[in-house]
């Protein structure tokens, strides 16, 4: 089976051209429109035509590009229009009945959270509606926040976790096995991919410092633990290996 991976070099897309390349059934090609990035191919995603001709060869395209940084779309409407709008409409238009597009959206469409709606879910909603409205044979997967890809944020050195804020993530591994098993079973439709139960910012938190070893005082103002940050670790590093710690909040 042929699988195109369109933004192949993002946290999503490059998780998951490894993880489907070790299966010996599947043909892989993962395009990306950065350039020299070991064993996928550049594409400069301005070029619609070539990208027409590519995706003609394919039975299932992933589609992971996007401009997803909230404040990065609201500075660059134009930019996410087109990688998280346009850019899917002309694969769409593209595609044969017998293809089927597999397309990497957001829980955010779903959430009432936001006073304003971000632009970022605004374009996300439109493109969710153009593949319902113009294809049927399709699977939208909207994943929680991945926890592998989370930057704690920190100002100053002194890292804020609010107790009252939850939040519910997903694991690109869950992502991977989702997308196998659409793939797989040739299914149609949507899922929601999210924890069954959310955790507060500072629950989070407790559970990295533990799993790091830190050992680390917290005080209290308004409603928010306040930590401060040890000269030798940063916070704002991605943590990677964090599944184990908190993989009770991460079963689908």
């Amino acid at each position: 089976m042929k699988i195109l991976i369109i933004g192949a070099s993002g946290p999503i897309g490059n998780y998951l051209y490894k993880g489907l390349s070790k299966y010996k059934k599947y043909e892989l090609l993962g395009i990306t429109s950065k350039k020299n990035k070991k064993q996928l191919t550049y594409y400069d995603f301005k070029n619609l035509k070539k990208l027409d001709k590519i995706i003609k060869n394919f039975e299932i395209i992933i589609f992971c590009t996007a401009l997803s940084k909230f404040n990065e779309c609201e500075k660059y409407k134009s930019k996410s229009k087109y990688l998280n709008v346009t850019l899917l409409s002309k694969i769409i238009s593209s595609l044969k009945p017998q293809q089927k597009l597999i397309y990497l959206s957001t829980l955010g469409v779903k959430s009432n959270f936001f006073n304003k709606t971000p632009i970022y879910i605004k374009h996300k909603k439109i493109a969710e509606r153009k593949i319902k409205k113009k294809l049927v044979n399709y699977f939208i997967v909207r994943p929680a926040k991945v926890f592998e890809t989370i930057n704690i944020k920190h100002n100053n050195g002194v890292v804020t976790a609010y107790e009252d804020l939850k939040i519910s993530f997903t694991s690109l591994k869950i992502i991977l096995l989702c997308i196998n098993k659409i793939i797989i079973k040739n299914l149609i439709g949507s899922i929601n991919l999210c924890s069954k139960d959310k955790i507060s910012y500072l629950s989070l938190y407790k559970k990295y410092f533990k799993y790091k070893k830190i050992d680390i005082k917290s005080s209290k103002l308004n409603n928010a633990f306040h930590f401060k940050e040890p000269l030798k670790h940063k916070f704002n590093k991605e943590f990677y290996n964090l599944r184990k710690s908190i993989k009770q909040i991460i079963q689908p």
